[in-house]
C-alpha cells in the first residue's frame, strides 16, 4: 500500500481529532516564522550594526531576536505537544477499531496466523499508521514554512545558500537507491518481529506448564564440555542421582514445600488407558512419579479428552503444582 492510499483509508479515523491538528500546524507554522525573521535579525545586526561598530543600535534588535527565539521555542514545544496528543487517541481509536475486528474473524484465520504476528501487527504497524496520518500534515506544514526559510537563507546570502543546496541532490538520488532495499527489509524484519512475539508468548505461555509436569530438573541444563570426571558436580545435580530403582527421583517443584506423598489414584478403564496413554507404557502404583520419572510429561488436553480423569486423580493441581496428596 502506498502512502498516499494509507492516508486515504486511515484519515476518517482521524477527523475527530482535526482542530488538535490544525492548531498543532498553526503553532509550528508559528515556530517557523519565527526562525525565519531571527534570520533577518541576524543579517541586520552584522551588516549594518557590527560592520560600521555602532553598538548602540545592537540592544533593540537583539532583543527583539530573543523574543522571537522564545516565542519560536514554545511554539515549536506546544505544536510537538498537540500532535503527540492527537496522535495517540488516534492511535487508541484504531486499536479498538482493528481489535473489534479481529474478534469477528473465523477461528481458521487464528490456526492461519500465529499470535506473535497478530501481536505485532497491532502494536508495531498501527504506530506507523499512527505516525503517517498524524504526523504527515504536522511535516507537510512544517515543511511548506521551512521553503520560507530557505528563500530568507537565499535573499540573505545567494553565494553561500547555493553552496548548501549543492548536496540535496545527491541525497535525494542516494535515498531514491536504498529506498527499495529499505522497504524489503521492512518487511522481513516486520515478519522476523511477529515470528520473534510467537516463539515468545508461546514459551513463556507454556513455561508453568513444561516445569511442572515434565518436573524439569536442574541438572538438565547442567552439560559441561569435555569429560564429565574433570569437571565438579554441582550441588543441584546431587540431587538428580536415580534412585535404588534407577529412576529420577521426583523433585520438589521451586514454588512448592516438597513433593508430598503419592495419593491412591481412582482405578477404573479410563484411568487406566489415559495412564498407559500418557505414561507410554510406564507401570506401577504411582502415576504421578511413574509420569515424572519416564520424562514424557502430563498431557492435560488428553486428560481433558478422557471423561473420569482429573488433574488431581494423578496428584497434580489445575495450576501444575503438586497436590501434596489432595485428590
Amino acid at each position: 500500500m502506498s502512502p498516499a492510499a494509507a492516508f486515504r483509508a486511515f484519515w476518517p479515523p482521524a477527523r475527530t481529532n482535526r482542530s488538535t491538528v490544525t492548531a498543532s500546524v498553526l503553532l509550528l507554522v508559528v515556530s517557523a516564522g519565527c526562525d525565519t525573521a531571527a534570520i533577518g535579525i541576524v543579517s541586520y545586526l552584522t551588516d549594518d550594526v557590527l560592520a560600521t561598530g555602532d553598538l548602540a543600535r545592537f540592544w533593540r534588535p537583539a532583543e527583539l531576536w530573543l523574543a522571537l527565539a522564545g516565542l519560536g521555542a514554545l511554539a515549536s514545544f506546544g505544536g510537538g505537544y498537540l500532535a503527540s496528543w492527537a496522535g495517540q487517541h488516534f492511535l487508541l481509536g484504531l486499536r479498538d477499531r482493528n481489535f473489534r475486528h479481529i474478534q469477528q474473524l473465523p477461528p481458521d484465520f487464528f490456526d492461519r496466523s500465529g499470535n506473535g504476528d497478530l501481536v505485532s501487527r497491532l502494536t508495531g504497524d498501527i504506530g506507523a499508521v499512527e505516525s503517517l496520518v498524524t504526523g504527515a500534515p504536522v511535516e507537510f506544514m512544517a515543511s511548506a514554512a521551512g521553503a520560507a526559510f530557505l528563500a530568507a537563507a537565499v535573499w540573505t546570502n545567494w553565494l553561500l545558500a547555493l553552496v548548501a543546496f549543492s548536496a540535496a541532490p545527491v541525497i535525494w538520488l542516494v535515498t531514491g537507491a536504498f529506498a527499495v532495499r529499505a522497504r524489503t527489509a521492512g518487511r522481513a524484519e516486520r515478519d522476523s518481529n511477529g515470528e520473534l512475539a510467537s516463539l515468545l508468548e508461546e514459551s513463556l505461555a507454556n513455561m508453568p506448564v513444561v516445569q511442572a509436569y515434565n518436573q524439569w530438573s536442574p541438572c538438565a541444563a547442567w552439560r559441561p564440555a569435555g569429560p564429565r570426571s574433570s569437571h565438579p558436580r554441582p550441588a543441584a545435580d546431587r540431587r538428580c542421582r536415580p534412585g535404588p530403582r534407577t529412576r529420577p527421583r521426583l523433585l520438589a517443584h521451586p514454588h512448592t514445600a516438597g513433593p508430598g506423598p503419592c495419593p491412591r489414584p481412582r482405578r477404573d478403564a479410563s484411568t487406566e488407558a489415559a495412564g498407559h496413554r500418557i505414561g507410554r507404557g510406564c507401570q506401577g502404583t504411582c502415576p504421578q512419579r511413574e509420569l515424572s520419572s519416564c520424562g514424557h510429561g502430563l498431557n492435560m488436553a488428553v486428560l481433558a479428552r478422557t471423561s473420569t480423569v482429573s488433574p488431581a486423580s494423578y496428584g497434580l493441581c489445575a495450576d501444575g503444582l503438586n497436590c501434596g496428596g489432595t485428590t
